[in-house]
């Protein structure tokens, strides 16, 4: 049985143009039949507690590493179909995510990674505080970052994470 993520827009036609009014929708389906549609408003109702932020996550404290697979597999999966996106697209993209949760879409890339932060929001409920686990993850990307083209960031997940499956 296979399981399968689908990202919906809600008003397809928007997008691109100065009006950027995406709804996040997530949908779910195992074998092609919907299971599961979420609406989700608002990150930022998805936070819970009050936990501070680990004081050394750029070392991926080992409790965190779930939180960083979801995403960064997710990423991969973003790229194989629609193609690498830059380091800084990563970094704009993660650290957006990470000051404005709820803010406006300013791209493919983030709209697609604000539906993963519901995702995870959803699975491994955090603090405000905890969910700068974004803010790594653009840290991460930008140490890729070898020129205003570079993929490195994507090569280096595809020969880590990739190889998990």
């Amino acid at each position: 049985m296979a399981f399968r993520r689908h990202v919906q827009r809600s008003n397809p036609g928007t997008f691109g143009q100065n009006k950027r009014t995406w709804t996040p929708t997530v949908l779910y389906s195992i074998d092609g039949c919907p299971v599961l549609v979420w609406h989700v408003a608002s990150l930022r109702e998805l936070f819970r507690g009050d936990n501070p932020a680990p004081s050394e996550i750029h070392r991926y404290p080992p409790e965190y590493v779930p939180k960083f697979y979801f995403a960064e597999k997710h990423v991969l999966a973003f790229g194989d179909a629609g193609g690498d996106n830059t380091e800084g697209e990563f970094e704009e993209a993660f650290s957006n995510l990470r000051r404005r949760p709820d803010g406006r879409t300013v791209s493919e890339l983030h709209f697609f990674l604000r539906q993963v932060a519901a995702g995870l929001l959803g699975l491994i409920p955090p603090s405000t505080a905890e969910f700068d686990v974004f803010g790594q993850l653009a840290r991460s990307a930008g140490q890729f970052r070898m020129g205003h083209t570079s993929n490195n960031y994507m090569n280096y997940l595809r020969s880590g994470i990739g190889q998990l499956g």
